[in-house]
Protein backbone atom coordinates (compact mmCIF):
# COMPACT_ATOMS: atom_id res chain seq x y z
CA UNK A 1 0.00 0.00 0.00
CA UNK A 2 2.81 2.44 0.95
CA UNK A 3 4.62 1.66 -2.30
CA UNK A 4 1.44 2.26 -4.31
CA UNK A 5 0.88 5.63 -2.66
CA UNK A 6 4.49 6.62 -3.32
CA UNK A 7 4.21 5.67 -7.00
CA UNK A 8 1.01 7.67 -7.46
CA UNK A 9 2.64 10.64 -5.74
CA UNK A 10 5.63 10.38 -8.08
CA UNK A 11 3.25 10.20 -11.03
CA UNK A 12 1.43 13.36 -10.01
CA UNK A 13 4.72 15.15 -9.38
CA UNK A 14 6.20 13.96 -12.70
CA UNK A 15 9.10 12.45 -10.77
CA UNK A 16 11.29 9.84 -12.53
CA UNK A 17 8.41 9.54 -14.98
CA UNK A 18 9.66 6.69 -17.18
CA UNK A 19 10.55 4.47 -14.21
CA UNK A 20 7.42 5.44 -12.28
CA UNK A 21 5.13 4.48 -15.17
CA UNK A 22 7.03 1.22 -15.65
CA UNK A 23 6.71 0.35 -11.94
CA UNK A 24 2.98 1.09 -11.90
CA UNK A 25 2.41 -1.14 -14.94
CA UNK A 26 4.49 -3.89 -13.36
CA UNK A 27 2.46 -3.70 -10.14
CA UNK A 28 -0.81 -4.01 -12.10
CA UNK A 29 0.51 -6.99 -14.10
CA UNK A 30 1.52 -8.69 -10.86
CA UNK A 31 -2.01 -8.42 -9.50
CA UNK A 32 -2.00 -5.19 -7.49
CA UNK A 33 -5.66 -4.19 -7.88
CA UNK A 34 -5.35 -1.27 -5.49
CA UNK A 35 -3.01 0.97 -7.48
CA UNK A 36 -5.19 0.94 -10.61
CA UNK A 37 -8.34 1.70 -8.65
CA UNK A 38 -6.59 4.52 -6.77
CA UNK A 39 -5.52 6.12 -10.06
CA UNK A 40 -8.99 6.02 -11.67
CA UNK A 41 -10.62 7.38 -8.50
CA UNK A 42 -8.24 10.35 -8.33
CA UNK A 43 -8.76 12.97 -11.05
CA UNK A 44 -5.33 14.48 -10.43
CA UNK A 45 -3.77 11.07 -11.24
CA UNK A 46 -5.78 10.86 -14.47
CA UNK A 47 -4.64 14.38 -15.40
CA UNK A 48 -1.04 13.38 -14.67
CA UNK A 49 -1.40 10.53 -17.17
CA UNK A 50 -2.73 12.96 -19.77
CA UNK A 51 0.27 15.22 -19.19
CA UNK A 52 2.58 12.17 -19.48
CA UNK A 53 1.33 11.71 -23.05
CA UNK A 54 3.07 15.01 -23.82
CA UNK A 55 6.40 13.96 -22.32
CA UNK A 56 9.50 14.71 -24.36
CA UNK A 57 10.63 11.12 -23.70
CA UNK A 58 9.07 8.77 -26.29
CA UNK A 59 9.30 5.71 -24.03
CA UNK A 60 7.45 7.58 -21.29
CA UNK A 61 4.70 8.47 -23.78
CA UNK A 62 4.45 4.82 -24.78
CA UNK A 63 4.24 3.62 -21.16
CA UNK A 64 1.64 6.26 -20.30
CA UNK A 65 -0.47 5.24 -23.30
CA UNK A 66 -0.32 1.53 -22.42
CA UNK A 67 -1.02 2.22 -18.74
CA UNK A 68 -4.23 4.05 -19.60
CA UNK A 69 -5.47 0.96 -21.40
CA UNK A 70 -4.56 -1.28 -18.46
CA UNK A 71 -6.54 0.69 -15.85
CA UNK A 72 -9.86 -0.63 -14.49
CA UNK A 73 -12.80 0.68 -16.51
CA UNK A 74 -14.93 1.66 -13.49
CA UNK A 75 -13.76 5.29 -13.64
CA UNK A 76 -16.21 8.11 -14.06
CA UNK A 77 -17.55 8.70 -17.57
CA UNK A 78 -16.04 12.19 -17.69
CA UNK A 79 -12.53 10.91 -16.92
CA UNK A 80 -12.91 8.00 -19.35
CA UNK A 81 -13.84 10.41 -22.16
CA UNK A 82 -10.97 12.71 -21.18
CA UNK A 83 -8.43 9.86 -21.37
CA UNK A 84 -9.93 8.55 -24.61
CA UNK A 85 -9.73 11.94 -26.32
CA UNK A 86 -6.20 12.51 -25.01
CA UNK A 87 -5.08 9.19 -26.52
CA UNK A 88 -6.58 10.01 -29.93
CA UNK A 89 -5.02 13.47 -29.93
CA UNK A 90 -1.64 12.04 -28.92
CA UNK A 91 -1.84 9.45 -31.68
CA UNK A 92 -2.56 12.14 -34.24
CA UNK A 93 0.52 14.12 -33.24
CA UNK A 94 2.93 11.22 -32.51
CA UNK A 95 6.00 11.19 -34.79
CA UNK A 96 7.75 8.12 -33.38
CA UNK A 97 6.55 4.95 -35.10
CA UNK A 98 7.29 2.59 -32.22
CA UNK A 99 4.87 4.53 -29.98
CA UNK A 100 1.87 4.80 -32.30
CA UNK A 101 0.37 1.33 -31.82
CA UNK A 102 0.32 1.86 -28.03
CA UNK A 103 -2.25 4.66 -28.30
CA UNK A 104 -4.46 2.50 -30.49
CA UNK A 105 -4.30 -0.46 -28.12
CA UNK A 106 -5.57 1.68 -25.26
CA UNK A 107 -8.19 3.44 -27.40
CA UNK A 108 -9.61 -0.01 -28.11
CA UNK A 109 -9.57 -0.97 -24.41
CA UNK A 110 -11.42 2.24 -23.47
CA UNK A 111 -14.29 1.62 -25.86
CA UNK A 112 -12.78 1.50 -29.31
CA UNK A 113 -14.81 2.15 -32.41
CA UNK A 114 -17.96 2.39 -30.30
CA UNK A 115 -17.06 5.87 -29.06
CA UNK A 116 -14.86 7.18 -31.88
CA UNK A 117 -16.12 10.41 -33.39
CA UNK A 118 -16.79 10.48 -37.12
CA UNK A 119 -13.76 12.70 -37.68
CA UNK A 120 -11.50 10.39 -35.64
CA UNK A 121 -12.75 7.32 -37.52
CA UNK A 122 -12.16 9.10 -40.81
CA UNK A 123 -8.62 9.97 -39.73
CA UNK A 124 -7.90 6.33 -38.82
CA UNK A 125 -9.23 5.13 -42.18
CA UNK A 126 -7.07 7.71 -43.94
CA UNK A 127 -4.01 6.53 -42.00
CA UNK A 128 -4.77 2.91 -42.89
CA UNK A 129 -4.98 3.92 -46.55
CA UNK A 130 -1.61 5.65 -46.29
CA UNK A 131 -0.04 2.48 -44.89
CA UNK A 132 -1.61 0.20 -47.49
CA UNK A 133 -0.62 2.38 -50.42
CA UNK A 134 2.76 3.51 -49.15
CA UNK A 135 6.27 2.11 -49.14
CA UNK A 136 8.43 2.31 -46.04
CA UNK A 137 12.03 1.62 -45.09
CA UNK A 138 12.64 -1.96 -44.01
CA UNK A 139 13.70 -0.88 -40.53
CA UNK A 140 10.28 0.77 -40.01
CA UNK A 141 8.11 -2.12 -41.18
CA UNK A 142 7.86 -3.87 -37.80
CA UNK A 143 6.22 -0.80 -36.27
CA UNK A 144 4.17 0.05 -39.37
CA UNK A 145 2.66 -3.43 -39.45
CA UNK A 146 1.95 -3.40 -35.71
CA UNK A 147 0.14 -0.06 -36.12
CA UNK A 148 -1.80 -1.42 -39.07
CA UNK A 149 -3.01 -4.41 -37.05
CA UNK A 150 -4.39 -2.09 -34.37
CA UNK A 151 -6.09 0.12 -36.98
CA UNK A 152 -7.81 -2.90 -38.51
CA UNK A 153 -9.08 -3.93 -35.07
CA UNK A 154 -10.44 -0.47 -34.34
CA UNK A 155 -12.14 0.00 -37.70
CA UNK A 156 -13.87 -3.38 -37.58
CA UNK A 157 -17.57 -2.60 -38.00
CA UNK A 158 -18.56 -5.25 -35.47
CA UNK A 159 -20.49 -7.43 -37.91
CA UNK A 160 -19.94 -11.14 -37.56
CA UNK A 161 -17.53 -12.46 -40.16
CA UNK A 162 -18.85 -15.27 -42.29
CA UNK A 163 -16.76 -18.41 -42.33
CA UNK A 164 -14.79 -18.87 -45.52
CA UNK A 165 -15.95 -21.69 -47.78
CA UNK A 166 -13.10 -23.91 -48.94
CA UNK A 167 -12.96 -25.83 -52.19
CA UNK A 168 -10.68 -28.83 -52.46
CA UNK A 169 -7.64 -27.82 -54.54
CA UNK A 170 -5.86 -29.78 -57.22
CA UNK A 171 -2.15 -29.67 -58.09
CA UNK A 172 -1.11 -29.17 -54.47
CA UNK A 173 0.79 -31.80 -52.50
CA UNK A 174 -0.19 -32.46 -48.91
CA UNK A 175 1.14 -33.56 -45.56
CA UNK A 176 -0.83 -36.35 -43.89
CA UNK A 177 -0.53 -35.54 -40.19
CA UNK A 178 -0.68 -38.62 -37.93
CA UNK A 179 -2.61 -38.88 -34.71
CA UNK A 180 -0.14 -38.55 -31.84
CA UNK A 181 1.31 -41.96 -31.06
CA UNK A 182 -0.09 -43.60 -34.20
CA UNK A 183 2.41 -42.84 -36.94
CA UNK A 184 3.26 -46.51 -37.58
CA UNK A 185 -0.27 -47.59 -38.59
CA UNK A 186 -0.36 -44.71 -41.07
CA UNK A 187 3.03 -45.67 -42.54
CA UNK A 188 1.93 -49.31 -42.81
CA UNK A 189 -1.23 -48.39 -44.68
CA UNK A 190 0.63 -46.01 -47.01
CA UNK A 191 3.22 -48.71 -47.64
CA UNK A 192 0.48 -51.14 -48.66
CA UNK A 193 -0.50 -48.60 -51.33
CA UNK A 194 3.02 -48.18 -52.64
CA UNK A 195 3.95 -44.98 -50.78
CA UNK A 196 7.34 -45.64 -49.22
CA UNK A 197 8.98 -42.18 -49.31
CA UNK A 198 8.23 -38.75 -47.92
CA UNK A 199 8.08 -39.67 -44.23
CA UNK A 200 9.31 -37.14 -41.69
CA UNK A 201 8.85 -36.36 -38.03
CA UNK A 202 5.75 -34.28 -38.73
CA UNK A 203 3.93 -36.56 -41.16
CA UNK A 204 3.88 -38.14 -44.59
CA UNK A 205 4.44 -35.83 -47.56
CA UNK A 206 2.29 -36.90 -50.51
CA UNK A 207 2.65 -35.52 -54.02
CA UNK A 208 -0.37 -34.09 -55.83
CA UNK A 209 -0.46 -37.08 -58.22
CA UNK A 210 -0.56 -39.61 -55.38
CA UNK A 211 -2.93 -37.70 -53.11
CA UNK A 212 -6.22 -38.85 -54.73
CA UNK A 213 -5.44 -42.52 -54.09
CA UNK A 214 -4.53 -42.12 -50.42
CA UNK A 215 -6.97 -39.42 -49.34
CA UNK A 216 -9.50 -42.02 -48.20
CA UNK A 217 -7.10 -43.54 -45.63
CA UNK A 218 -8.79 -43.18 -42.27
CA UNK A 219 -5.67 -43.34 -40.09
CA UNK A 220 -4.36 -39.77 -40.29
CA UNK A 221 -5.57 -36.88 -38.18
CA UNK A 222 -5.86 -34.28 -40.94
CA UNK A 223 -4.05 -33.14 -44.03
CA UNK A 224 -2.29 -29.85 -44.71
CA UNK A 225 -1.56 -28.57 -48.20
CA UNK A 226 2.00 -27.72 -49.14
CA UNK A 227 2.72 -24.20 -50.35
CA UNK A 228 5.75 -24.19 -52.59
CA UNK A 229 8.22 -21.38 -52.12
CA UNK A 230 11.36 -20.25 -50.37
CA UNK A 231 10.88 -19.07 -46.78
CA UNK A 232 14.17 -18.13 -45.16
CA UNK A 233 12.52 -16.22 -42.32
CA UNK A 234 14.85 -13.26 -42.89
CA UNK A 235 12.97 -9.95 -42.43
CA UNK A 236 14.69 -8.26 -45.36
CA UNK A 237 13.50 -10.89 -47.88
CA UNK A 238 10.32 -12.18 -46.23
CA UNK A 239 7.86 -10.08 -48.23
CA UNK A 240 9.39 -10.94 -51.59
CA UNK A 241 9.52 -14.65 -50.70
CA UNK A 242 5.87 -14.72 -49.69
CA UNK A 243 4.87 -12.85 -52.85
CA UNK A 244 6.70 -15.33 -55.06
CA UNK A 245 5.28 -18.40 -53.28
CA UNK A 246 2.22 -20.45 -54.24
CA UNK A 247 0.11 -18.97 -51.44
CA UNK A 248 -1.92 -16.54 -53.53
CA UNK A 249 -2.64 -19.28 -56.08
CA UNK A 250 -3.79 -21.52 -53.21
CA UNK A 251 -6.17 -18.87 -51.87
CA UNK A 252 -7.60 -18.25 -55.32
CA UNK A 253 -8.10 -21.97 -55.96
CA UNK A 254 -9.68 -22.79 -52.60
CA UNK A 255 -11.87 -19.82 -51.59
CA UNK A 256 -14.49 -17.58 -53.13
CA UNK A 257 -13.32 -14.17 -54.42
CA UNK A 258 -15.34 -12.27 -51.81
CA UNK A 259 -14.28 -14.42 -48.82
CA UNK A 260 -12.35 -12.77 -46.01
CA UNK A 261 -10.16 -15.58 -44.70
CA UNK A 262 -9.05 -15.43 -41.07
CA UNK A 263 -5.59 -16.92 -40.62
CA UNK A 264 -3.55 -18.06 -37.66
CA UNK A 265 0.18 -18.57 -38.18
CA UNK A 266 2.18 -21.13 -36.20
CA UNK A 267 5.96 -21.39 -36.37
CA UNK A 268 7.22 -24.73 -35.08
CA UNK A 269 10.48 -23.41 -33.75
CA UNK A 270 12.33 -23.19 -30.46
CA UNK A 271 10.41 -21.27 -27.78
CA UNK A 272 12.80 -18.35 -27.87
CA UNK A 273 12.28 -17.87 -31.62
CA UNK A 274 8.78 -18.96 -32.62
CA UNK A 275 6.78 -16.06 -31.14
CA UNK A 276 8.67 -13.28 -32.90
CA UNK A 277 8.79 -15.23 -36.16
CA UNK A 278 5.03 -15.90 -36.04
CA UNK A 279 4.30 -12.22 -35.43
CA UNK A 280 6.47 -11.15 -38.34
CA UNK A 281 5.02 -13.74 -40.73
CA UNK A 282 1.50 -12.76 -39.63
CA UNK A 283 2.14 -9.07 -40.22
CA UNK A 284 3.62 -9.66 -43.67
CA UNK A 285 0.84 -11.99 -44.84
CA UNK A 286 -1.85 -9.59 -43.62
CA UNK A 287 -0.13 -6.70 -45.36
CA UNK A 288 0.48 -8.47 -48.66
CA UNK A 289 -2.98 -10.06 -48.88
CA UNK A 290 -4.95 -7.37 -47.07
CA UNK A 291 -7.91 -7.73 -49.44
CA UNK A 292 -8.30 -11.41 -48.57
CA UNK A 293 -6.86 -12.09 -45.09
CA UNK A 294 -7.72 -11.08 -41.54
CA UNK A 295 -6.40 -12.27 -38.18
CA UNK A 296 -9.41 -12.66 -35.89
CA UNK A 297 -10.87 -15.73 -34.21
CA UNK A 298 -12.56 -17.98 -35.14
CA UNK A 299 -9.91 -18.87 -37.70
CA UNK A 300 -10.60 -20.29 -41.15
CA UNK A 301 -7.10 -21.63 -41.76
CA UNK A 302 -3.79 -22.19 -40.08
CA UNK A 303 -0.40 -21.63 -41.71
CA UNK A 304 2.24 -23.93 -40.25
CA UNK A 305 5.91 -23.14 -40.78
CA UNK A 306 8.23 -26.08 -40.06
CA UNK A 307 12.02 -25.55 -39.96
CA UNK A 308 14.14 -27.26 -42.58
CA UNK A 309 17.37 -28.97 -41.60
CA UNK A 310 19.12 -26.94 -44.28
CA UNK A 311 17.72 -23.67 -42.93
CA UNK A 312 14.53 -21.71 -43.52
CA UNK A 313 11.03 -23.13 -43.41
CA UNK A 314 8.54 -25.24 -45.32
CA UNK A 315 4.94 -24.01 -45.30
CA UNK A 316 1.74 -26.07 -45.00
CA UNK A 317 -1.82 -24.72 -44.89
CA UNK A 318 -4.55 -26.38 -42.84
CA UNK A 319 -8.01 -25.21 -44.04
CA UNK A 320 -10.02 -25.57 -40.83
CA UNK A 321 -13.34 -25.05 -42.59
CA UNK A 322 -12.92 -27.85 -45.12
CA UNK A 323 -15.13 -30.80 -44.21
CA UNK A 324 -13.35 -34.12 -43.73
CA UNK A 325 -15.25 -36.31 -46.16
CA UNK A 326 -13.89 -39.46 -44.52
CA UNK A 327 -16.02 -38.89 -41.44
CA UNK A 328 -18.76 -36.64 -42.78
CA UNK A 329 -21.40 -38.95 -41.32
CA UNK A 330 -20.38 -38.03 -37.75
CA UNK A 331 -22.50 -34.92 -37.27
CA UNK A 332 -23.93 -35.86 -33.90
CA UNK A 333 -21.45 -35.99 -31.03
CA UNK A 334 -21.49 -36.12 -27.26
CA UNK A 335 -18.88 -34.68 -24.92
CA UNK A 336 -17.63 -38.23 -24.32
CA UNK A 337 -17.61 -39.31 -27.98
CA UNK A 338 -14.46 -40.84 -29.40
CA UNK A 339 -12.86 -38.95 -32.27
CA UNK A 340 -13.71 -40.71 -35.54
CA UNK A 341 -10.05 -41.06 -36.56
CA UNK A 342 -9.26 -42.73 -33.25
CA UNK A 343 -12.17 -45.10 -33.76
CA UNK A 344 -10.72 -45.96 -37.17
CA UNK A 345 -7.30 -46.58 -35.60
CA UNK A 346 -8.90 -48.76 -32.90
CA UNK A 347 -10.42 -50.94 -35.60
CA UNK A 348 -7.18 -51.05 -37.59
CA UNK A 349 -5.27 -52.29 -34.55
CA UNK A 350 -7.64 -55.24 -34.05
CA UNK A 351 -8.06 -56.06 -37.75
CA UNK A 352 -6.52 -59.55 -37.58
CA UNK A 353 -9.34 -60.71 -35.27
CA UNK A 354 -12.25 -59.36 -37.33
CA UNK A 355 -14.67 -61.60 -39.22
CA UNK A 356 -16.49 -60.91 -42.46
CA UNK A 357 -20.29 -60.67 -42.05
CA UNK A 358 -20.01 -60.80 -38.26
CA UNK A 359 -22.75 -60.08 -35.77
CA UNK A 360 -21.33 -57.13 -33.81
CA UNK A 361 -22.51 -55.23 -30.75
CA UNK A 362 -21.30 -52.12 -28.98
CA UNK A 363 -22.74 -52.37 -25.49
CA UNK A 364 -21.57 -48.87 -24.44
CA UNK A 365 -22.28 -47.32 -27.81
CA UNK A 366 -22.41 -43.54 -27.28
CA UNK A 367 -22.92 -41.96 -30.71
CA UNK A 368 -21.93 -45.28 -32.39
CA UNK A 369 -18.80 -44.01 -34.17
CA UNK A 370 -16.75 -47.02 -33.08
CA UNK A 371 -19.37 -49.47 -34.29
CA UNK A 372 -19.75 -47.71 -37.64
CA UNK A 373 -15.99 -47.58 -38.16
CA UNK A 374 -15.86 -51.32 -37.47
CA UNK A 375 -18.37 -51.79 -40.26
CA UNK A 376 -16.41 -49.40 -42.52
CA UNK A 377 -13.29 -51.53 -42.25
CA UNK A 378 -15.07 -54.85 -42.86
CA UNK A 379 -18.76 -55.19 -43.58
CA UNK A 380 -20.86 -56.71 -40.81
CA UNK A 381 -23.98 -58.84 -41.01
CA UNK A 382 -25.84 -57.32 -38.04
CA UNK A 383 -25.04 -54.39 -35.73
CA UNK A 384 -26.56 -53.67 -32.31
CA UNK A 385 -25.89 -50.55 -30.22
CA UNK A 386 -26.96 -50.24 -26.61
CA UNK A 387 -26.76 -47.29 -24.25
CA UNK A 388 -28.78 -45.96 -21.33
CA UNK A 389 -28.48 -42.36 -22.54
CA UNK A 390 -31.30 -41.30 -24.86
CA UNK A 391 -29.16 -38.52 -26.35
CA UNK A 392 -26.56 -41.12 -27.28
CA UNK A 393 -29.16 -43.34 -28.92
CA UNK A 394 -30.59 -40.39 -30.87
CA UNK A 395 -27.12 -39.30 -32.00
CA UNK A 396 -26.24 -42.83 -33.07
CA UNK A 397 -29.43 -43.20 -35.09
CA UNK A 398 -28.74 -39.98 -37.00
CA UNK A 399 -25.12 -40.90 -37.70
CA UNK A 400 -26.04 -44.38 -38.89
CA UNK A 401 -28.77 -43.00 -41.14
CA UNK A 402 -26.34 -40.49 -42.64
CA UNK A 403 -23.89 -43.31 -43.33
CA UNK A 404 -26.67 -45.44 -44.82
CA UNK A 405 -26.14 -48.35 -42.44
CA UNK A 406 -28.74 -50.36 -40.56
CA UNK A 407 -28.10 -50.53 -36.81
CA UNK A 408 -30.48 -51.85 -34.15
CA UNK A 409 -30.50 -49.37 -31.31
CA UNK A 410 -31.58 -50.45 -27.84
CA UNK A 411 -31.89 -48.07 -24.92
CA UNK A 412 -30.83 -50.43 -22.18
CA UNK A 413 -27.97 -51.14 -19.86
CA UNK A 414 -25.29 -53.46 -21.19
CA UNK A 415 -25.89 -55.57 -18.10
CA UNK A 416 -29.56 -56.27 -18.86
CA UNK A 417 -29.37 -56.37 -22.66
CA UNK A 418 -30.40 -59.73 -24.14
CA UNK A 419 -30.08 -61.10 -27.68
CA UNK A 420 -31.74 -64.09 -29.31
CA UNK A 421 -28.51 -64.89 -31.09
CA UNK A 422 -24.97 -64.50 -29.72
CA UNK A 423 -22.54 -62.02 -31.22
CA UNK A 424 -19.26 -62.77 -32.97
CA UNK A 425 -17.78 -59.53 -31.66
CA UNK A 426 -18.31 -56.93 -28.99
CA UNK A 427 -16.44 -53.68 -29.54
CA UNK A 428 -16.67 -50.97 -26.89
CA UNK A 429 -14.92 -48.10 -25.19
CA UNK A 430 -15.62 -48.73 -21.50
CA UNK A 431 -16.94 -45.81 -19.44
CA UNK A 432 -14.64 -43.63 -17.36
CA UNK A 433 -14.76 -44.96 -13.79
CA UNK A 434 -12.12 -42.75 -12.17
CA UNK A 435 -14.60 -41.04 -9.86
CA UNK A 436 -16.27 -44.29 -8.82
CA UNK A 437 -15.53 -46.02 -5.55
CA UNK A 438 -13.50 -49.22 -5.49
CA UNK A 439 -16.58 -51.30 -4.76
CA UNK A 440 -18.53 -49.66 -7.60
CA UNK A 441 -15.70 -50.38 -10.03
CA UNK A 442 -15.49 -54.00 -8.87
CA UNK A 443 -19.24 -54.34 -9.41
CA UNK A 444 -18.98 -52.80 -12.89
CA UNK A 445 -16.30 -55.25 -14.06
CA UNK A 446 -18.11 -58.23 -12.58
CA UNK A 447 -21.25 -57.27 -14.51
CA UNK A 448 -19.22 -56.58 -17.67
CA UNK A 449 -17.70 -60.07 -17.46
CA UNK A 450 -21.14 -61.64 -17.07
CA UNK A 451 -22.54 -59.67 -20.01
CA UNK A 452 -19.55 -60.58 -22.17
CA UNK A 453 -19.96 -64.30 -21.45
CA UNK A 454 -23.71 -64.10 -22.03
CA UNK A 455 -23.61 -62.16 -25.32
CA UNK A 456 -20.57 -63.66 -27.11
CA UNK A 457 -20.64 -66.80 -29.19
CA UNK A 458 -18.08 -69.52 -28.58
CA UNK A 459 -14.68 -68.28 -29.81
CA UNK A 460 -16.17 -64.85 -30.29
CA UNK A 461 -14.05 -61.84 -29.33
CA UNK A 462 -14.59 -58.76 -27.21
CA UNK A 463 -12.46 -55.66 -27.77
CA UNK A 464 -12.56 -53.34 -24.79
CA UNK A 465 -10.73 -50.04 -24.56
CA UNK A 466 -9.99 -49.55 -20.88
CA UNK A 467 -7.33 -48.70 -18.34
CA UNK A 468 -5.19 -51.03 -16.33
CA UNK A 469 -5.37 -53.81 -13.88
CA UNK A 470 -9.08 -54.16 -13.20
CA UNK A 471 -10.03 -55.54 -16.59
CA UNK A 472 -7.16 -58.05 -16.34
CA UNK A 473 -8.49 -59.14 -12.97
CA UNK A 474 -11.95 -59.44 -14.54
CA UNK A 475 -10.62 -61.84 -17.16
CA UNK A 476 -8.72 -63.94 -14.61
CA UNK A 477 -11.86 -64.36 -12.49
CA UNK A 478 -14.04 -65.40 -15.43
CA UNK A 479 -13.98 -69.07 -16.37
CA UNK A 480 -15.62 -68.39 -19.73
CA UNK A 481 -13.22 -65.69 -20.86
CA UNK A 482 -9.63 -65.94 -22.06
CA UNK A 483 -7.12 -63.13 -22.47
CA UNK A 484 -5.69 -62.83 -26.01
CA UNK A 485 -3.76 -59.59 -26.26
CA UNK A 486 -3.25 -56.11 -24.85
CA UNK A 487 -2.74 -53.46 -27.52
CA UNK A 488 -1.49 -50.07 -26.22
CA UNK A 489 -3.76 -47.24 -27.34
CA UNK A 490 -3.07 -44.00 -25.47
CA UNK A 491 -1.25 -42.81 -22.37
CA UNK A 492 -3.59 -44.51 -19.91
CA UNK A 493 -5.54 -47.14 -21.84
CA UNK A 494 -5.13 -50.26 -23.96
CA UNK A 495 -7.39 -52.37 -26.13
CA UNK A 496 -7.95 -55.69 -24.35
CA UNK A 497 -8.75 -58.56 -26.71
CA UNK A 498 -10.81 -61.24 -24.98
CA UNK A 499 -12.04 -64.58 -26.35
CA UNK A 500 -15.15 -66.46 -25.24
CA UNK A 501 -14.10 -70.04 -24.51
Amino acid sequence: MVKSEALITDLKENKNLRQTLSDIRKAIREGDDTIGKDIVSDRDSCLALVHALDSEDAKSRKSAALLIGELPLDMGEKDQVMLFEALVDAYRSEDRLFVRESYLKSVKNLGGAGILSDSDAAYLRERLGQIDSGTFPEEDMKHILAERKQLIGLLDDGTEKKAAVFIEPDSFGALLVPVKGFYEPLKEELGSRGIVKGFSAVGALIGSDDLPRVRDIRLYSHLMYRIRGTFTGRPETMREEISQSDFLRFIRRTTRPDDKVSVRIVVHERKDHHTDAAKRFTAEFLYLFRDRLVNTAPYDMELHFYPRKSGGYILFVNPLGMEDERFSYVRERLSTSMQPVKAAIFVYLIRKYLREDARVADIFSGNSTLLLERDEYMRTHVMFATDTNQDAISAGKKNAARKGRNVYFVRRSAFTFESDEPFDEIISELPDLYEKSESDRADFFAKTAAATERLLSEHGHAFYLAGGSEIKAMIRKSEGLSFCEEIPFDDNRSIYVIERV
